[in-house]
């Protein structure tokens, strides 16, 4: 567990597999009452880059992972497509055992969320990718 600063809601970082594929995952747990917001970093980003993002976030869970190669996840077993991290995003999401989740990503990582749907359809019971809703 990382050290939790005053005013800092704690992070959780752990590993976890994903078909033989170690990943460094890390989450921020919050409310309830709205989907997990799974996170897509830029390419070369480790999840630690968005901590201050994640620290600001109040009021939902996050979830953010280093990729293949990057950041504590170590290198791919094999050589991976862009449509692969959207499928790691979604096992990682129902391994953590949520059905739906907001998707969003910053620069390379941006394009997932938005080419879900057509990389994954029908990944899992429930599963649903959405724009999420700017704040009123």
């Amino acid at each position: 567990m990382d050290d939790v600063a005053a005013g800092e809601s704690e992070i959780e970082v752990r590993e976890i597999d994903v078909g033989g594929q170690k990943l460094c995952v890390a989450v921020k747990e919050g409310a309830s009452g709205q989907p997990p917001l799974l996170l897509f970093n830029g390419i070369g980003a480790n999840w630690e880059l968005a901590r201050p993002f994640l620290n600001a976030l109040t009021g939902r869970t996050a979830i953010i992972f280093d990729v293949p190669g990057i950041g504590k996840s170590p290198l791919p077993l094999l050589p991976y497509r862009p449509c692969s991290i959207a499928s790691l995003g979604a096992r990682i999401v129902q391994r953590l055992g949520f059905d739906r989740v907001d998707a969003a990503g910053v620069s390379w990582g941006g394009g997932w969320p938005r080419n879900s749907p057509s990389t994954m359809p029908g990944c899992a019971a429930g599963w649903c990718w959405r724009q999420p809703r700017p704040a009123s």
